[in-house]
């Protein structure tokens, strides 16, 4: 097992302070214990001086620290009461860390002297327990300077880094590595202030790109408790909206936010607006983000729905360019078809010619149903955009699934409550959907059964004799076939001659 100076060794970050601390454990096993504390003031100090050294390099302000440091030692002034206010100052060392060394500072004054008392066993033990943990076991750690030289570098020098994530994210976790954790929320506000500015500038498209990566990923790795109060995230994102949404929004990043941020956040990703009021166009790439998150299963259903309530008031040409797909935005086309107004339909039935045959594939078998009832709705009411999508699926009717053009078929008869009236303006083409897809006989089959069952919405028997003859014409001129329309033609003169004589009803008009 090894020993408690074997352990606290072991922990020493920097090879060149081992040579120190190793000469500081063969004091202390010689039982000379004052030399062992003398010599592990001289390890701590030495240490910080190195830290300077390194830091200065990246960080200029550290820099200033390293030669006053060096003219210091050349004028032969004392050093070790500096680089402990500096350390402080840098945040090497926290305040109680601070007073820890300054005490050892004191004594290891008063052990170097020969006549003076002698430290005792636990009193060096202690020492070096101080100085591992608070100065050799720890890296140099740069600081502001180095962060905003970091965003700077990122923002501005377009040959910086390599435009690939892989560079992007090796030098954002190097910069984690090096940085002292309490400049974290430094970089983090310098970086999202540099990106708000550069927001929807075309020419700043490679950096606010680089900066984006870099954000995620440096977050990530730096792994920052966001609950704390040197994070307002909220306020953060109200004051550089755009580049907040995009670096927070991250899969990787959103499961560390505070519910208050996140909540922040989705509003300004799905519900855009001016600082002070006003609402902005919602962004496709901010849907994307979105729904990345919610493909993750990272939103509560309150997210969700907020979500969905914005895909429900999106323009189409946004829900196409976010590639969002049918499916999110269903009852939104649905009521759109719905509405007999031209210029509100042909946009949605636009969004459905566009999702194609895969995209109406991944509706549930009754919202095809449903789709493609409002399809022929509009399409009866003279829709451009709904004839479009007919002459498409006709294009290609083998490739739409069965439920959908079933919709299609069974709304050119017959309504959801099962009354029957006919939309003659796509008669042929239905007819011909139904003839020409791969599962017809099913498609008949509900067709004749949802015929059978039905009864006329305006007026006894008229429905079904004018079904009829609109059907026979189709056959004479319409170029549909005989079989299978003829068992429709005979229903629909049993069904007219079950109803004939009758007087129409109004109620159910």
């Amino acid at each position: 097992m090894p020993g408690v100076l074997e352990k606290l060794e072991a922990r020493v970050a920097n090879s060149t302070d081992l040579v120190l601390i190793r000469e500081v454990r063969r004091c202390f096993d010689a039982r000379a214990y004052r030399a062992a504390y003398v010599m592990t003031w001289l390890a701590t100090a030495e240490s910080l001086k190195a830290k300077f050294i390194v830091m200065g390099n990246r960080d200029s302000q550290i820099g200033r620290v390293s030669r006053q440091l060096e003219q210091m030692e050349a004028q032969r002034k004392p050093t070790d009461s500096f680089v402990l206010d500096k350390a402080k100052e840098f945040g090497l060392l926290s305040p109680d860390e601070h007073v820890k060394l300054d005490h050892m500072l004191t004594m290891r004054n008063v052990y170097a002297h020969p006549l003076g008392a002698a430290p005792e066993r636990v009193e060096v033990l202690a020492a070096i327990s101080v100085a591992v943990e608070c100065v050799l076991s720890r890296p140099p750690l740069l600081r502001h300077g180095y962060a905003t030289e970091v965003v700077r570098s990122l923002l501005e020098d377009r040959h910086f880094l390599d435009d690939v994530e892989s560079a992007i994210d090796e030098h954002a976790r190097a910069v984690a590595a090096r940085l002292n954790p309490i400049v974290v929320p430094f970089l983090f506000e310098k970086l999202t202030q540099g990106l708000e500015a550069l927001a929807g500038d075309p020419e700043s498209a490679v950096f606010w790109r680089r900066g984006v990566r870099f954000a995620g990923t440096f977050l990530e790795t730096a792994s920052p408790d966001f609950a704390s109060d040197e994070w307002d995230l909220a306020q953060r994102s109200e004051q550089c909206p755009r580049a907040c949404s995009q670096v927070l929004s991250g899969a990787r990043i959103w499961p560390l936010l505070p519910r208050s941020a996140q909540d922040a956040v989705l509003g300004h990703l799905v519900e855009p607006h001016k600082r002070g009021g006003g609402a902005l166009p919602l962004q496709s790439t901010d849907v994307r983000r979105a729904l990345s998150l919610r493909d993750e299963d990272l939103l509560t259903t309150r997210q969700r729905a907020r979500l969905s309530a914005a895909l429900a008031s999106a323009p189409y040409d946004v829900l196409r360019s976010a590639a969002v797909s049918l499916r999110d935005y269903l009852d939104k086309v649905i009521d759109d078809l719905s509405s007999h107004d031209w210029y509100t339909q042909n946009p949605a039935a636009n969004a459905v010619e566009h999702a194609g045959h895969s995209g109406v594939a991944e509706l549930s078998p009754d919202n095809q149903v449903r789709l493609g009832r409002s399809i022929l709705q509009a399409a009866d009411g003279q829709s451009n955009g709904a004839a479009a999508v007919l002459a498409k699926v006709e294009q290609s009717v083998e490739h739409y699934p069965r439920d959908f053009v079933l919709g299609i078929f069974l709304e050119c008869f017959t309504n959801e409550l099962g009354q029957f009236r006919l939309k003659k303006h796509c008669l042929f083409t239905t007819l011909r959907l139904a003839i020409q897809h791969p599962q017809t006989e099913e498609l008949w089959s509900q067709l004749l059964a949802s015929v059978e069952s039905s009864e006329p919405k305006y007026a006894w028997g008229e429905e079904y004799s004018d079904a009829m003859r609109s059907v026979e014409e189709a056959i004479r001129t319409g170029g549909v076939p005989v079989s299978p329309t003829d068992e429709l033609i005979g229903m629909l003169r049993d069904k007219a001659a079950a109803h004939a004589g009758e007087p129409w009803d109004s109620s159910i008009a």
